[in-house]
C-alpha cells in the first residue's frame, strides 16, 4: 500500500509504542505514527486532524479510556479506533465494541494488528462510499421540494374546500414562525393567522369576482404573539383534478424594519465612541459624527465642506498621504495611524480605517473613515515599556548584587578579624574604615535592588535620623548649587520599625521631585518631629489611629501642583514630566512603602508657591539600643563540628577562620554534592551546616532537600548574596543570613540554631 496511513497511538509506555511502530513499519503498510500520552496531547492531535486510524492502550495513567472514547467521539468519530491492550474480558470487549471501539487487538498477539487496521480502513472507505450514495439519492429525491422551499417569497398551497394547507415553503415558515408540522393539515383559523377575519372575507369576494387576487395587503398574527403585514397574490390552481389555492406574498414588515434599522444605524453612528467621517469622491467632508467634534474640537458646521487635511499635523511625510490616496483610489481599504492636530493646536494619535463606498455601477462615490483616539493608550504603553526596562535592570542588578556581596563578604570578615588582632591604633583605625566601607557598599547594593526591583528588606528597630542624615549627605553632593538645602532634625527623635533602605528611597524620591519642581533654584527643607496624635487629628490626617508618630516633612518652593491633578500623583505611571524624564513610578513607590510601614503620606501644594509632603511613621517605644547602637556579647561555640559549604574559596576560608576562633570545629565543601557527601560521612558528629544557596553543579536549595531527608533536625544556617528568590523550609531548624555579614551576625545566628536543636 503506497498511500501513507497516519496512525495516532495513545500509549504511555515508550517501549510499547516503539514495538507497535516497528511492527507496523515491517508490514506492507506505509505508516506514519505519532504518540499521545495525556488528554492535552490527544486533543491537540485531534485538533490537527488528518488521522486514518487511532490505536489506544486501555490503561494509560494520565488518560482514562472512557475519556479517550469521549475525546475521539467529539473530534473524529469517523476515524476507526482500535484497542491495543492486554487481555480484556469477553463481556468487557462486547461493551467496548458497543461504545464505539472498531476492533480489539491483544498486545501479546500483534499479528492481528495489521489485518485489523486493513479491515477497519476498508470498512471506513465502504462507509464513506455508502454515505455518498445515500446523499446522492437523497439529493435527487429532494431536488424539486428544495426548489419549492428555496423560493425567497412565502408560498402556500391549500385545499379550496377544507382550507387545509397541503404544502408551504420555508419562507412561509420563516415569516409566520411556525414549524411545518404545525401548519400542514391545519387551516388559517386553527393558527389564527389572519388578524382581521373581515380581510379574509373581502379577499374571497375579490377571488370569486375576478378569479385572482393581486397585491392584497393583510395583517397577520405570527407564532409567539408577533404581528406583521403581508402583500399577497392568490390564484386558483387544479392539481390532479382537485382545486387548490396558491398564495404567494411579500412581507412588507421587513421593509419597515429596514427603515427602522437604517434609523438605528444612523443613531448608532451618531452615538458611537469612534469618530466617523464621510467624504465624497474628492475627499470633501459631507458628514461627521459627534465623536469627531469631541475629538478634534471642530463643530459639524465647521467640518462639513472642508478637506480632512485641515487636521494634518505636519508629522507625516508627503509620501505617507500619497500612499493613502493611492490605496483608496485602487478601491482598497486603508488601515493606519495618524498624528493629527486639533482645532486648539494640540496633537493626538488615532488609529483609522478608511474604506471606499461604491454605487451600483462600481464607481467610488464616497469614503468612510472610522477613527479611534489612542493617545492615552500609547502613553500607557510607553510607560509600560519603561517599567519593563526597569524590570530588566532589576534582573541585571540581582545578578551583580550576588557577585558583589560575595566579593564584599571576605573583606568584611577580614576587617573585623584584623580589629581583634594585636595591631597598632592606626592599623585598627584603617580596619574600622574598611569595615565601614564594606557595610556602606552592602547598603548601596540593597538600595540599588530596592530602586530597580522593589526588593523588600528586613524591618527592625530603626532611628530614622541616621537615614535622613545619610540621604541629605548624598543630596548635598548631587543637587544643583542653585537649590538651598535646610534641615531641622531633633536629637531626641523616636525610633520606628522599618527598613532603612526603603525609607532612604522615600526620602530620595521626595527630594528628587522637589528638585525637579525648582528648575531655576529654590529652597528644599527637610524637617522631622515627634507627634502624639489624638483621635481627632488621626481622622483628619487619615492616620491608622491615635498614638505616637515620627513625622518627616519635605518642603520646596517650586512650581507647585495644579489642584486638578493633585489626587492622581500617587497613581502608578502618572507623571507630568516629558517622555524620558520620569516613569510615573516614584511617588507610587513612595506611597506603597509608607503604607507598608503602617504610615500615611499627605501633600499640600499651591501652584507657584511650592509643595509640602508629610510622611507619618508609627513610632516605637523608646529603646536605648536603637538610639545608642549597643551590641550584645558575641556567643561562643562549644567545640561543635560545623560544615561550611560555599563555592567561593575565600568565603569558605574566612568563615572557617571565624568559626574556629569562635570555638567551633570546621570542615568545608565547595558545592551541594560535596555538602551531601560530607553530611553523610560525618552525620554522627556533625552539629550544623552553614550552606550557601547559590552554587554551581548543585545549589544550596537542592542540597538542603537531600540533607533534610538524611537528617530532618540538623540545623542549617543558609547564606546568600541574593536578596530575593531564596526558598527555604519554614521550620525552626533553618535560618537565613544575607551576605555580607560579620561575626556579630554569624555567631549569634548559629548559636541560636544549635541551642534550639539541643532544647528540642
Amino acid at each position: 500500500m503506497d498511500e501513507t496511513i497516519n496512525v495516532l497511538v495513545i500509549e504511555d509506555e515508550p517501549d510499547d509504542f516503539i514495538l507497535i511502530e516497528r511492527h507496523l513499519k515491517q508490514s506492507s503498510l506505509n505508516v506514519r505514527c505519532q504518540r499521545a500520552t495525556n488528554p492535552d496531547e490527544l486533543k491537540a492531535a485531534f485538533a490537527k486532524g488528518g488521522w486514518d486510524v487511532v490505536l489506544s492502550d486501555y490503561r494509560v495513567p494520565a488518560l482514562d479510556f472512557t475519556d479517550t472514547l469521549a475525546i475521539h467521539q467529539a473530534h473524529q468519530p469517523d476515524v476507526p479506533l482500535i484497542l491495543v491492550s492486554g487481555k480484556v474480558g469477553e463481556e468487557n470487549a462486547v461493551e467496548l465494541l458497543r461504545q464505539g471501539v472498531s476492533d480489539i487487538v491483544v498486545k501479546d498477539n500483534l499479528t492481528r494488528l495489521v489485518p485489523a487496521i486493513e479491515r477497519c480502513l476498508r470498512d471506513a472507505a465502504h462507509h464513506r462510499e455508502h454515505k455518498r450514495t445515500e446523499d446522492a439519492l437523497r439529493e435527487s429525491e429532494t431536488l424539486f421540494s428544495t426548489t419549492f422551499y428555496a423560493i425567497p417569497i412565502p408560498v402556500s398551497i391549500s385545499e379550496v374546500v377544507s382550507g387545509k394547507w397541503v404544502e408551504v415553503n420555508q419562507a412561509f415558515l420563516d415569516v409566520t414562525g411556525y414549524k411545518r408540522t404545525e401548519v400542514i393539515g391545519h387551516t388559517f383559523r386553527d393558527l389564527n393567522l389572519w388578524m382581521h377575519l373581515e380581510d379574509r372575507e373581502r379577499m374571497r369576494q375579490i377571488l370569486d369576482a375576478q378569479g385572482r387576487v393581486v397585491d392584497f395587503e393583510v395583517d397577520i398574527n405570527k407564532k409567539g404573539g408577533a404581528t406583521g403585514t403581508m402583500r399577497i397574490s392568490v390564484e386558483r390552481v387544479d392539481l390532479a383534478g382537485k382545486p387548490y389555492l396558491l398564495v404567494m406574498g411579500n412581507e412588507i414588515t421587513e421593509r419597515r424594519r429596514a427603515e427602522e434599522a437604517q434609523l438605528r444605524l444612523s443613531t448608532a453612528i451618531e452615538q458611537a465612541a469612534e469618530a466617523i467621517v464621510i467624504t465624497d469622491a474628492e475627499a470633501t467632508i459631507q458628514y461627521v459624527n459627534p465623536a469627531f467634534t469631541r475629538l478634534t474640537g471642530y463643530t459639524c458646521d465647521e467640518a462639513i465642506g472642508q478637506n480632512p487635511r485641515v487636521l494634518q499635523s505636519g508629522q507625516h511625510e508627503p509620501a505617507f498621504y500619497r500612499h493613502l490616496w493611492e490605496t483608496l483610489q485602487a478601491g482598497q481599504t486603508w488601515h493606519g495611524r495618524f498624528v493629527n492636530k486639533r482645532k486648539d493646536g494640540t496633537f493626538f494619535t488615532e488609529d483609522a480605517s478608511i474604506s471606499p463606498v461604491r454605487d451600483a455601477a462600481g464607481t467610488i462615490v464616497n469614503y468612510v473613515a472610522v477613527k479611534r483616539d489612542i493617545t492615552r493608550e500609547l502613553g500607557l504603553e510607553a510607560q509600560l515599556h519603561r517599567a519593563q526596562k526597569l524590570e530588566s535592570i532589576g534582573t541585571l542588578a540581582s545578578g551583580i548584587a550576588h557577585d558583589l556581596n560575595n566579593i564584599l563578604f571576605p573583606l568584611l570578615m577580614g576587617a573585623q578579624w584584623l580589629q581583634e588582632e594585636q595591631i597598632t591604633t592606626k592599623q585598627r583605625e584603617i580596619a574600622r574604615t574598611m569595615e565601614a566601607s564594606v557595610l556602606r557598599g552592602a547598603e548601596i547594593i540593597k538600595q540599588i535592588l530596592t530602586f530597580a526591583r522593589g526588593t523588600a528588606g528586613t524591618k527592625g528597630p530603626l532611628q530614622t535620623k541616621h537615614v535622613i542624615l545619610e540621604g541629605l549627605a548624598m543630596i548635598r553632593e548631587t543637587f544643583p548649587r542653585s537649590i538651598r538645602i535646610d534641615s531641622h532634625l531633633p536629637s531626641d527623635l523616636w525610633p520606628v520599625t522599618g527598613d532603612a533602605t526603603q525609607l532612604h528611597q522615600v526620602l530620595l524620591n521626595l527630594c528628587v521631585n522637589a528638585r525637579d519642581a525648582m528648575p531655576e533654584g529654590g529652597t528644599l527643607t527637610v524637617r522631622t518631629e515627634n507627634l502624639h496624635a489624638d483621635e481627632s487629628f488621626a481622622r483628619t490626617a487619615d492616620l491608622p489611629g491615635a498614638g505616637a508618630y515620627v513625622v518627616w516633612t519635605v518642603e520646596d518652593t517650586g512650581e507647585g501642583i495644579p489642584a486638578e491633578i493633585l489626587p492622581k500623583i500617587f497613581d502608578p505611571f502618572f507623571t507630568t514630566k516629558a517622555p524620558g524624564k520620569g516613569t510615573g513610578l516614584g511617588l507610587s513607590s513612595v506611597h506603597g512603602i509608607v503604607k507598608d510601614h503602617g504610615g500615611t503620606i499627605r501633600v499640600q501644594s499651591t501652584p507657584g508657591k511650592g509643595s509640602t509632603f508629610e510622611v507619618f511613621l508609627p513610632a516605637q517605644a523608646y529603646d536605648e539600643t536603637v538610639a545608642d547602637g549597643k551590641v550584645a556579647t558575641t556567643p561562643q561555640g562549644k567545640g561543635e563540628l560545623i560544615l561550611v559549604v560555599d563555592d567561593e574559596a575565600s568565603i569558605r576560608e574566612t568563615l572557617k577562620a571565624f568559626l574556629k576562633a569562635g570555638g567551633y570545629k570546621v570542615i568545608t565543601g565547595s558545592n551541594g554534592l560535596e555538602a551531601i557527601a560530607l553530611c553523610e560521612a560525618k552525620l554522627a558528629e556533625l552539629k550544623a551546616i552553614v550552606l550557601d544557596m547559590m552554587m554551581p553543579e548543585m545549589g544550596g536549595e537542592a542540597a538542603l532537600r537531600v540533607i533534610r531527608k538524611m537528617a530532618p533536625h540538623l540545623p542549617v544556617l543558609a547564606i546568600s548574596g541574593m536578596m530575593e528568590g531564596v526558598s527555604l523550609p519554614e521550620d525552626e531548624q533553618t535560618a537565613l543570613l544575607m551576605k555580607p555579614f560579620g561575626k556579630a551576625a554569624l555567631l549569634p545566628a548559629l548559636r541560636t540554631l544549635l541551642d534550639r536543636a539541643a532544647a528540642g
